[in-house]
């Protein structure tokens, strides 16, 4: 067998792979060839990852993330990646439609400047709530069988679902721009559903209690973590002007 020098860490050792850092050996000039593999690689990760973890989400999220934190992880993407390609798709297509949730004119509703943060950042929003949510729940749900961490990993996984559902809503609320109270209703019945979903994750993940002291508990850590949220960016922007 052929003596292979490792090009990342000089380690020199037998077949395909380094045993001292686990680079390949085979290790090709970059070319068209090279690209193209690369492409297709990448593709088919991401298509069959993230696309099994939607399918999870969108038919039973609570099932699918107590499945990823019990340890069945193969198939799926992991949760801050899966929050992180959510994120940057919500702001490609927030600026590429340019849609103005809370502008216009719409007699009898004040439009506040945090409103209006949150419309233009609401991906980069959704990570902020991650430590918030999962301090709040821990609180609330004293006899817990997740800690802080699982806590974030839950809500990786539901605030990318969050976002995901946003991005399909854009597309309409780009169209109903002349129509405020149109945009308005269509923005609420997204956050009606983005927290029903939560809702019905939390009813699955503490399905051994009693369902509607888990449901109360959850409308309580969404109306704390949202007030606590407002609350941080009201100052941010009074420190930033």
């Amino acid at each position: 067998m052929n003596i292979v020098r490792c090009k990342n860490c000089e380690n020199q050792f037998t077949g395909k792979f380094c045993n001292h850092c686990g680079q390949s050996a085979d290790t090709d000039r970059i070319n068209y060839k090279f690209v193209f593999v690369e492409l297709k690689k990448t593709f088919i990760q991401f298509n069959s990852g993230f696309f099994y973890t939607l399918k999870g989400l969108i038919l039973n999220p609570g099932k699918f993330i107590k499945e990823y934190i019990e340890g069945k992880r193969i198939k799926f993407t992991k949760p801050f990646a899966f929050l992180i390609i959510a994120c940057g798709l919500d702001i490609l297509v927030y600026h590429y439609l340019n849609v103005d949730i809370v502008n216009g004119e719409i007699e009898g509703i004040n439009k506040s400047v945090v409103n209006t943060f949150v419309a233009e950042h609401y991906a980069q929003i959704q990570i902020l709530l991650l430590p918030i949510y999962a301090f709040v729940s821990i609180l609330l749900f004293r006899q817990r069988p997740y800690n802080f961490f699982e806590f974030i990993i839950i809500h990786c996984y539901l605030a990318g679902e969050r976002i995901l559902i946003n991005i399909t809503l854009i597309p309409i609320l780009a169209w109903l721009k002349d129509n405020p109270w149109q945009v308005k209703m269509v923005a609420n019945w997204g956050l009606f559903i983005s927290y029903s979903l939560m809702i019905w994750a939390y009813t699955y993940l503490f399905k051994e209690k009693n369902t509607l002291a888990v449901i109360a508990k959850t409308i309580c850590v969404q109306l704390i973590t949202v007030i606590i949220t407002g609350v941080l960016i009201y100052y941010f922007i009074e420190v930033v002007k």
